[in-house]
């Protein structure tokens, strides 16, 4: 009779070493300036920040100290072993497939990031959750966003043209989760830039973007 091979989720075929590996257990974490019993997607309004464009997903690290950074608490929590996940570091057809699908959007299109050769390694790098200005288009977009904001606000033109330059990455980033969610995934993974853990350093941190709270267990108070 013939012998019948042991089933191998295909999913995890599509993830990296490192991601693989990180499966199943309370490695991941959330830093918050609030605490909760429960995982919200999208999360609530965080008061004083009205002005910011709003995620509607959760963000998590692998690395404590990193995570520990972003707020006065910090939970754990599991990514499940079933959770539908984009690797952008494994599965570049599918990362691939995410960058078509935003390449045309009005802002993204006016920006480094949807590059090919930029977009794949810059989930390797973190710089594509980073702006980069390459084209006069986005300049200006820029500086009529931060007029904006100066106009219908209360804030200085320095305190618009920051905000600004957050929200259009804020959106960024809500626009790549969302596709990904649109295409079926629960969470995305790769890594961001951090400038701040190591005065005069830029660290690849691993991040995680989790776009349903299925995909992970309840957080753990640390």
């Amino acid at each position: 009779m013939p012998r019948h091979k042991k089933k191998v989720n295909s999913q995890h075929k599509l993830l990296s070493a490192e991601l693989h590996e990180k499966l199943g257990i309370p490695c991941w974490y959330h830093g918050t300036n609030m605490r909760f019993s429960a995982w919200q997607c999208p999360p609530p309004p965080t008061p004083g920040n009205e002005l910011s464009v709003p995620h509607t997903g959760l963000f998590f690290s692998s690395n404590w100290t990193f995570a520990n950074n972003a707020g006065t608490y910090l939970a754990a929590t599991t990514l499940r072993h079933n959770a539908r996940i984009l690797d952008t570091i494994a599965n570049t057809s599918a990362t691939e497939r995410l960058r078509l699908a935003i390449a045309n959007h009005p802002v993204a299109k006016m920006t480094r990031n949807i590059d090919k050769t930029f977009w794949h390694e810059g989930w390797r790098t973190g710089d594509v959750l980073r702006i980069h200005h390459t084209r006069p288009a986005l300049d200006q977009y820029f500086k009529q966003y931060a007029a904006q904001l100066c106009a219908n606000t209360t804030l200085t033109m320095q305190a618009a043209e920051q905000q600004a330059q957050l929200n259009i990455t804020r959106g960024f980033i809500e626009l790549v989760c969302v596709t990904a969610k649109n295409q079926g995934f629960d969470a995305i993974y790769g890594y961001e830039r951090d400038s701040e853990s190591h005065p005069g350093l830029v660290v690849a941190q691993p991040w995680l973007a989790v776009m349903s709270k299925t995909a992970i267990t309840p957080p753990e108070w640390l």
